[in-house]
């Protein structure tokens, strides 16, 4: 009996040293598993689109004569987005108009990345972004020209 005690005491101790082995090789193959080099790229992918997102629409950087950028996130294949199109046509015939009119096709697999950064679930949206490229206004939903030009005239990009 004393012989069979000692049988169990060295099974579950080396059932308990190869559980704990284990365990340490897992935790150290993962945190050499590239996860938090992942993390690293994700957050220098992230940082590169927003000094390029700067780059394109911070006016006070870039010298262009925009007073506002007009970002309308769509589809060529839905109605309310297909109802948009005449809006932007308006917003960039509107008199004096400083507004840098930008369409994205969410459907497009280029476009992902603004779909991502700018958080678009559902289209149609417009977003506004300040001289500085700063979001000053978001909208979703269809979105009719004079309600648009109301938001514009209060940043003095049309007249």
């Amino acid at each position: 009996m004393n012989n069979h005690r000692k049988i169990i005491i060295n099974m579950l101790v080396s059932a308990f040293m190869v559980t704990f082995i284990f365990f340490l090789a897992c935790t150290q193959f993962t945190s050499c598993s590239g996860r938090t080099k992942e993390k690293s790229d994700s957050i220098d992918t992230l940082t590169k689109l927003t000094d390029s997102i700067k780059t394109l629409y911070d006016y006070t950087e870039n010298k262009m004569p925009y007073k506002l950028t007009f970002l309308e996130f769509g589809s060529k294949n839905c109605i309310p987005c297909k109802m948009m199109e005449s809006v932007l046509d308006s917003v960039k015939a509107a008199p004096g108009s400083a507004v840098n009119v930008v369409f994205y096709n969410v459907r497009e697999k280029n476009n992902k990345v603004m779909v991502k950064y700018y958080g678009i679930n559902y289209i149609p949206v417009q977003i506004l972004l300040d001289a500085k490229g700063n979001e000053c206004f978001r909208h979703v939903g269809y979105f009719p020209y004079d309600s648009l030009a109301f938001e514009l005239k209060k940043h003095n990009a049309i007249n």
